[in-house]
Order: structure tokens, then C-alpha cells, then sequence
């Protein structure tokens, strides 16, 4: 089974870049139940959290980690998702 790919995005968005973001958001009803499943499984609290807003939003900022979660370090918390065998793509933006 091929595994959907979370998003997640590195830099801080700028307005006319929000918009297309938003049309790229993911809903658990575009994801296979199992997968939906698997997600909801994870019990650690970093990777939960992120992919909570990740089913609920589509996708997940660095800035978001920093100031709505206070994870000072966001790229371990990308890595705690990948850890628990959920696949993440990250992208880097370049704002200036």
C-alpha cells in the first residue's frame, strides 16, 4: 500500500502564498481508513500533536511549531512523526 504524505512547510507564509495552501489541504475523508487509523494510534505527545493539525489544517509551518506549540526545535518534531512510520514531506520556502 502506498502511504499518503503529510505537509509540512518550513518558513513563515506570506499572504498571497496562503491561499494556494489552503487548496492543497487534506481531510481524513481523502485518506484511507487505515491510514487515518494509524495516525490516531500514535500516543507520543510531539508527533500526535503535529499530525492533529496536519488531518485538521493539511499542512503545518514551522512558525505554527514555534509559537502555537512552543517547540523550539521544529524539524525534531518532524522527525518524531517520521518515526512513528508516518511519511512527511517537507518544504522549504524561501521569504524573504
Amino acid at each position: 500500500m502506498s502511504l499518503p504524505t503529510f505537509q509540512s512547510y518550513t518558513g513563515t507564509p506570506e499572504v498571497s502564498n496562503f491561499v494556494s495552501w489552503k487548496d492543497a489541504q487534506v481531510t481524513t475523508n481523502d485518506l484511507p481508513p487505515d491510514f487515518v487509523e494509524k495516525c490516531k494510534a500514535v500516543t507520543a505527545k510531539r508527533p500526535r500533536t503535529v499530525i492533529a493539525h496536519i488531518l485538521t489544517y493539511g499542512y503545518i509551518t514551522t512558525e505554527e511549531l514555534k509559537e502555537k506549540y512552543g517547540y523550539n526545535h521544529p524539524p525534531r518534531a518532524a522527525r518524531d512523526v517520521r518515526e512513528q512510520g508516518i511519511p512527511l514531506e517537507t518544504f522549504r520556502e524561501g521569504w524573504s
